[in-house]
Parts: C-alpha cells; sequence; structure tokens
C-alpha cells in the first residue's frame, strides 16, 4: 500500500470513527456556536501543524515511531477535525430563523421588493 492510499483510507477512518462518535452521542460537543467556532478553529490549526510532531516522531529512536506517530498523533487529530465540523451543523441550525416565521417572512417580501407591511 502507497502512502497516498494510507493516507486516504487513515483519513476516511477518521471520518468513520467522527461519524460513529456523533451518532452514538448525540448531545456529546458544545452547546453554543460561538464553541463551535471554537473547536473548529482550534481544529485547523491542530491540522496544520500535524506534520512537525509527526516528522518529529517518526525520526526518533521510539520503536515502531510511524505507528505511534500516526495512530497515536495523526488520527486522533483528524477524528478531531471531523468531529469539530460534524458540530457545526447542527448548532447552525439551532440558530437560524424557523421557516414560515415572522423574520425569515418579511425577510422574503423584503427581497421581492415589497415592505414589511404589505
Amino acid at each position: 500500500m502507497g502512502v497516498h492510499a494510507f493516507v486516504l483510507v487513515l483519513t476516511r477512518g477518521a471520518a468513520l470513527l467522527a461519524l460513529w462518535i456523533l451518532a452514538r452521542f448525540v448531545d456529546f460537543g458544545p452547546r453554543s456556536i460561538f464553541w463551535v467556532a471554537v473547536h473548529v478553529g482550534t481544529a485547523i490549526v491542530l491540522l496544520r501543524l500535524v506534520p512537525y510532531p509527526v516528522g518529529a516522531i517518526s525520526s526518533s529512536t521510539i520503536p515502531a515511531a510511524r505507528y505511534v506517530a500516526v495512530f497515536g498523533f495523526a488520527l486522533p487529530m483528524f477524528v478531531y477535525a471531523f468531529l469539530s465540523g460534524g458540530w457545526v451543523a447542527p448548532r447552525r441550525d439551532q440558530h437560524a430563523a424557523p421557516l414560515g416565521s415572522a423574520h425569515s417572512v418579511r425577510r422574503c417580501r423584503y427581497r421581492r421588493g415589497r415592505t414589511a407591511r404589505g
């Protein structure tokens, strides 16, 4: 198996693990859209930094260092990134105006060139 195929399988596995966590533990995760954004930002930063610790661990004298780097560091970071991405949609829907509410109806009328009153 080549490196590219392994990374593809690793990321798909991480996405499936995150999906399982989201489905199994429905109430797990941040409660507000602010904390969702904090988690997404943290995941982005951590994913940008993954190559540095993985490279340091892989070049160390630890037996089976590649496995430690991949399954001990890279896989959890990918799972966290997919998990934080999975928290976005439910929290976003909580803060959106319900379809058919007075706010959304006024917005639609305004967009069509009518005023809110008529």
